[in-house]
């Protein structure tokens, strides 16, 4: 067989005070990059959620079903 190194293999134990710091630090930086972003995600988040609604709504008008 073919031997795979895992350079991850460390972050598997999810209560080890490294990974949960590596992990932090991740989050971290993924906030701070996606910052600039908030707003447009907001307005993404808030119309994807519109058209769910809309789908719903449609469904049940054609079913004659509600919740």
């Amino acid at each position: 067989g073919v031997e795979r190194p895992d350079p991850w293999f460390w972050l598997r134990d999810k209560q080890d005070p490294e990974t949960i710091a590596y992990i932090e630090a991740e989050n971290a930086y993924s906030d701070a990059v996606m910052e600039p972003l908030a707003d447009l995600r907001k307005a993404l988040y808030d119309e994807m959620l519109a058209y769910i609604d809309e789908y719903r709504n449609e469904q049940q008008a054609s079913t004659g079903l509600t919740n």
